[in-house]
């Protein structure tokens, strides 16, 4: 991504399409680096870009992977919040090692492989 994105032009939409492209096959996080990197914030001034909480939140949670704060399941975990809701609740995160599974807005399930049938899954009561 060579092209600059004006801040004050950018929409969720174009961040939500980044994020799903970042996340088709596993985890991209070299595409949300280049993503980021081609936004251009010079041409705000004092106006509140609606797009700031989002991107504020983006480029946290890159340096934090990048920096190795986030392993690659909570990195793919935060991403996916910045989906629509529908898109979001249809997702199923895999860490390595034991199986996680993550429902947004319920508590994380962890079940070790190592305790019961591996892949079996059970949700929070």
């Amino acid at each position: 991504m060579s092209r600059r994105i004006q801040v004050a032009s950018l929409e969720v939409a174009r961040i939500s399409c980044e994020i799903r492209l970042a996340l088709h096959r596993g985890l991209d996080s070299d595409r949300i680096a280049d993503f980021l990197a081609t936004i251009d914030w010079s041409t705000v001034d004092r106006a509140r870009p609606a797009v700031k909480d989002e991107l504020g939140k983006l480029e946290m949670w890159s340096t934090q992977y990048a920096e190795g704060d986030l392993n690659r399941s909570a990195y793919m975990t935060r991403l996916a919040t910045l989906l629509p809701p529908r898109e979001r609740s249809s997702r199923l995160l895999f860490a390595p090692g034991d199986i996680t599974v993550e429902w947004f807005g319920l508590p994380t399930v962890a079940a070790p492989q190592s305790q019961g049938v591996p892949g079996t899954l059970v949700r929070p009561a």
